[in-house]
């Protein structure tokens, strides 16, 4: 993934794991449709005297169902929200906090493949439209920028995963 803070820049690999509650649920915006329960960040590439980390402390993070787009049943994108998610980044000696809140969720998009594979998912994406506010002292006026696009795969394989809409 790629993060921007100000005129600070970093490319970390990020790893989540978790798990939906259900192959199949409702399109009930809001409604909680599983949650990350391990996140690891490796090695961050980025400007000097700068440092990004993942705060797994506050694990678990929610996942909430937004919208879908396409056709049922053959829908192209499942949105989601994640609340809870953690980074604190150091830049010139300022250390900040950026945490999702129900309010200003970390909005995120699952993309399905289509025929002959409905439902399969393809991968995770971020808009570069997310953006995470900081409540720290001294960081109010600070914001975090991510984005990126992974794959997305049952723990310790490469088998895909299926869901769908009722």
């Amino acid at each position: 993934m790629r993060f921007e803070q100000a005129e600070a820049r970093w490319r970390c690999p990020i790893t989540l794991e978790g798990s939906f509650t259900s192959a199949s649920f409702f399109k009930v915006r809001g409604s909680q449709v599983g949650q990350i329960t391990r996140a690891a960040s490796g090695t961050c590439v980025g400007d000097a005297g700068t440092a990004l980390t993942t705060l797994t402390e506050t694990l678990p993070w929610s996942i909430k169902y937004r919208l879908f787009r396409g056709f049922l049943p053959s829908i192209t994108t499942i949105g989601i929200d994640i609340i809870g998610l953690s980074w604190q980044t150091t830049v010139e000696l300022l250390t900040c906090l950026f945490r999702s809140t129900a309010e200003h969720p970390a909005s995120e998009e699952v993309r399905l493949e289509g025929v002959p594979f409905p439902g399969k998912i393809k991968e995770w994406t971020t808009e570069e439209t997310v953006v995470l506010r900081s409540s720290t002292l001294l960081c109010e006026r600070q914001s975090l920028i991510y984005f990126g696009v992974g794959t997305m795969t049952r723990p310790g394989s490469s088998t895909a995963i299926t869901i769908r809409l009722i």
